[in-house]
């Protein structure tokens, strides 16, 4: 019984920590790289690539935080993808504004193209829940 109760706590907690997620990618865009997401939206996504910056090629990589099953990856100190399963905007806004919500992590603004950000964040929304 204690271990239910601690599984629905966890959930109710990471549901709440993805709420303000959303809330604080709505206010990222707000207050600026709004058109930097609209513009990495605009172009067409290499997925296999997407693949590679999430598992290989970002530092750290997107994987050794964030469990997404597509990935192999099982990290529990952020969100959950899979269970999250973000859009491609909201992907896109937090890689560019970073977060304080889970785990302090700057943003990857200086770091990724808009190409990188539409390949990873479109990587993302495909696979994250299935």
């Amino acid at each position: 019984m204690r271990h239910a109760l601690a599984s629905r706590l966890v959930r109710v907690v990471t549901l709440a920590l993805l709420g303000a997620a959303v809330l604080f990618a709505a206010w990222a865009n707000s207050a600026g790289g709004g058109d930097r997401v609209d513009q990495a939206l605009d172009l067409e996504a290499d997925i296999e690539h997407g693949q590679q910056l999430y598992s290989d090629l970002t530092n750290p990589t997107c994987a050794s935080c964030h469990s997404l099953r597509d990935a192999g990856a099982t990290s529990n100190i952020a969100s959950d993808l899979d269970d999250f399963q973000p859009s491609a905007r909201v992907t896109i806004q937090s890689l560019i504004a970073g977060t304080t919500l889970e785990h302090d992590r700057e943003g990857y603004a200086d770091e990724l193209s808009n190409q990188d950000l539409a390949d990873l964040a479109r990587y993302i929304e495909s696979v994250a829940g299935n």
